[in-house]
């Protein structure tokens, strides 16, 4: 697949995400978007679309995706999305569930897991887009293996995926960048 000229981008951040940390990945995320794009930060739990307990559940994935949904409905899709940490496993969930109605173009999960309770195998959308998954060797907040199991799940599922180990813990690094950049860069083509 290669990208359009321009792509309207949402990023998920993970939980507690402070202005600070969504500014910096907004940030990083912008030197690599173009520069016309418009670009919605989303952080935190989603207003309670969020799952509770060990698994997210069919009718919390459902109301995940429609808050999503409902979150960058004025975007012109198809969208970017990149989601770090809990919100990788946000859009991840999205990406995947069988009510998600918005057209994405690419995901990169940075620090990411597909949640618990999430069936990749169902019929879901019908694209199947390229994804990124960045795994931090060192991250002790998610285990570097979730991130190796959403990679597996996702292109027996049918999509183009790319998964690239850096070094580092559990935060959003120059190195996370330079990751997505070169990947961002081989779907234009």
């Amino acid at each position: 697949m290669v990208l359009a000229f321009r792509n309207d981008v949402v990023v998920l951040l993970g939980h507690g995400a402070d202005e600070h940390q969504g500014a910096a990945v907004a940030d990083a995320v912008r030197s690599i978007a173009d520069p016309t794009s418009e670009l919605v930060v989303l952080r935190g739990t989603f207003d309670g679309a969020w799952w509770e307990g060990d698994e997210l559940d069919p009718a919390a994935c459902a109301a995940l995706c429609a808050h999503l949904d409902a979150a960058v409905e004025l975007l012109t899709a198809p969208l970017l999305v990149v989601g770090f940490s809990q919100g990788a496993a946000a859009a991840l969930a999205w990406l995947v569930g069988p009510d998600r109605t918005t057209e994405v173009a690419a995901l990169a999960a940075v620090a990411g897991f597909v949640p618990p309770g999430v069936s990749v195998d169902g019929e879901g959308a019908v694209d199947r887009p390229p994804v990124l998954l960045v795994i931090p060797e060192d991250d002790v907040v998610v285990d570097p293996f979730l991130g190796g199991r959403a990679a597996r799940l996702l292109h027996r599922r049918g999509h183009p995926t790319t998964q690239v180990e850096i070094a580092g813990g559990h935060a959003w690094s120059p190195a996370v960048t330079e990751a997505a950049r070169a990947w961002w860069g081989s779907l234009r083509g």
